[in-house]
């Protein structure tokens, strides 16, 4: 009876230092996913904002309104001489929005290519908003 007490005392600290360890591991695991799916979420915000700003460029099926085509390349977007400091939180998309600036111009003025990448702090520079005489109107 003595041997099985003495056997259970020395198993009950192992089994929980073995429990304790697989919790451990599990909550990096889980960490890991959700910083992943996390990234993935903004990434898929900003791919949707861009399929957003393209639509808004283009009218609907059987829309007999003039297009508007934006006239715009990499070299013609102008800076405005304003910074914006990204803050914790912020997505191109998001930043586009409280800006009032189009999100194609703050990724190109900027020159980001991948919009997970984005750090805190980095300072960007403001693009001017466009006008309407910087759009050329074509016909369907």
């Amino acid at each position: 009876m003595l041997r099985k007490i003495v056997i259970f005392l020395l198993l009950v600290p192992i089994v929980v230092v073995v429990l304790n360890v697989i919790a451990v591991v599990g909550i990096c695991v889980f960490s890991g996913l959700k910083a992943r799916r996390i990234s993935m979420q903004q990434q898929q915000q900003a791919a949707q904002a861009h399929a957003d700003s393209s639509e808004n460029h283009s009218p609907a099926a059987g829309d007999t309104a003039p297009k508007i085509v934006a006239n715009v390349s990499a070299s013609s977007v102008k800076d405005s001489g304003e910074l914006y400091t990204v803050a914790k939180g912020d997505t191109p998309v998001s930043i586009a929005k409280k800006l009032r600036v189009n999100y194609d111009d703050l990724m190109k003025l900027n020159k980001i290519t991948d919009p997970a990448k984005l750090q805190v702090g980095r300072r960007l520079r403001v693009p001017e908003q466009r006008t309407a005489g910087e759009t050329n109107v074509a016909e369907n």
